[in-house]
């Protein structure tokens, strides 16, 4: 009896302990936030030197909490790499190759490194501590995430870095949950070409797309660079062009440095009652009214394509967009008609139009590969390139002709002898000639022609 009153006493006081600990935890957290929050505001945690805030944060506490300057120390360090960087998951990002993140749980991190996965051996504390790190992340872009907003998505931005990143945390996840997608800095096609993204002569018929305002779209699997490519396109356009960016959440890694014209809109998630939407369709319905140059959309996925292929029908040439698919055809002729049964306008009219609908819009497609594994010439395993150039021919009924073609014996993007004759159609208004040469078709030398035996 007396060992029971024992071991309850024992509990009682390290409960007690425990919830001391809490609270003063919370003040020096609370402190440290009102402390940092003028140069978090301002921005002048991202130009003042760390050596300095870390020395006024440390003696801050000191002062104020009476701690050990080793405790201090420790505290400040922690709370800057929570403000300022990545905190435990810092040690992943200073690798190189490193594209995604996935946090599951505290201790249950996963992360994408050349197209391979790999678990991280490091983590967080505790379930708490990673619900304040990603509360703290949000609120570098001006979001919340609490209870009554447990889920957002939302670009951050330190210098010329980009970060896509999604949370979500009670009472729609049992534990807080994260998602970062790094986006590398953005490559021009002549800088794609170089690495073998396309080939020289499909890289130049590529930017002549560009500059002839062809219509295409951009296809492909997760993570194989299609928001990358659009942002390397735009850097191409016309300095006097007014194109306009629409996305669902605001991730492409751009800037009107780049594209002094450039104007962006995207999609208002409903509130937390399921009001107050502002959806993709609406914001391409309102785009065709501020009378852009070029629409490019981020990415579609439901019945909005029908405004963002009615765009390339009636004068914004040379607008585009992303979206998955397996491969160019399977584009055209599945996911395509797909998304256009999902529209109001379109769900009634027979396969068959919905193909031409789309063959009337869209010039061509390309469609983007990454790798799984090392290649002969790419030695590490995630390598992304052009997978295929697609013509959209409208007759004498809706087909898809390739144009280049991944060559997996060369490792070259080759053109496969088509001459795209819709695509020059029009595309003369802008003064930029096509090149026969691109379309001759490579003759590769075998061992029977060199005269082996």
């Amino acid at each position: 009896m007396i060992k029971d009153i024992q071991i309850f006493s024992q509990e009682r006081t390290n409960r007690t302990t425990t919830s001391e600990q809490q609270e003063f935890d919370d003040r020096v957290e609370k402190a440290i936030d009102d402390f940092l929050e003028d140069i978090i505001q301002s921005g002048e945690i991202y130009t003042t030197h760390d050596s300095v805030i870390f020395s006024e944060l440390a003696r801050f506490l000191t002062e104020t909490f009476n701690m050990s300057s080793e405790r201090a120390r420790k505290i400040s360090e922690k709370a800057l790499a929570f403000r300022k960087g990545f905190g435990p998951l810092e040690p992943i990002f200073r690798e190189e190759g490193v594209s995604d993140i996935w946090v599951v749980g505290p201790r249950r991190i996963i992360y994408e490194k050349f197209g391979q996965q790999y678990v991280f051996d490091g983590g967080f504390e505790s379930e708490r501590q990673l619900q304040l790190f990603v509360e703290k992340l949000a609120a570098r872009a001006n979001r919340s995430v609490d209870y009554a907003n447990p889920i957002t998505s939302f670009i951050l931005t330190e210098g010329e870095k980009f970060y896509r990143i999604a949370i979500a945390i009670r009472p729609i996840s049992p534990i807080p949950t994260l998602a970062i997608r790094r986006f590398t800095s953005v490559p021009t096609i002549d800088q794609m070409i170089k690495n073998g993204y396309f080939s020289e002569e499909a890289g130049a018929f590529f930017k002549w797309t560009i500059l002839s305002r062809r219509n295409f779209l951009v296809s492909g699997g997760m993570g194989t660079g299609k928001t990358t490519l659009l942002a390397a396109v735009l850097r191409e356009t016309e300095p006097s062009e007014l194109p306009l960016l629409v996305e669902e959440v605001m991730e492409m890694p751009i800037t009107n440095k780049e594209v002094p014209n450039l104007r962006r809109i995207a999609v208002k998630p409903a509130g937390f009652d399921g009001t107050g939407e502002i959806g993709l369709a609406y914001l391409l319905k309102t785009a065709l009214q501020m009378k852009p140059t070029r629409v490019i959309v981020s990415e579609v996925r439901d019945g909005a394509i029908f405004y963002m292929l009615q765009a390339m029908q009636i004068g914004h040439e040379g607008s585009m967009s992303t979206m998955h698919a397996e491969n160019a055809t399977k584009a055209l002729f599945a996911r395509l008609p797909m998304m256009l049964a999902q529209s109001p306008e379109m769900r009634e009219l027979s396969y068959d139009d919905k193909v031409q609908f789309i063959a009337n819009s869209v010039h061509m497609i390309v469609h983007l590969v990454q790798e799984p594994k090392p290649l002969k010439r790419y030695l590490k395993p995630g390598y992304r390139h052009a997978g295929e150039i697609v013509e959209i021919t409208e007759e004498p009924k809706p087909d898809a002709k390739i144009i280049f073609q991944w060559n997996h014996e060369t490792e070259r993007v080759e053109a496969t002898g088509h001459v795209p004759e819709r695509m020059f159609e029009g595309a003369w208004r802008y003064g930029y000639e096509p090149d026969m040469n691109w379309f001759k078709k490579p003759v590769h030398r075998t061992t029977f022609d060199m005269g082996a035996v």
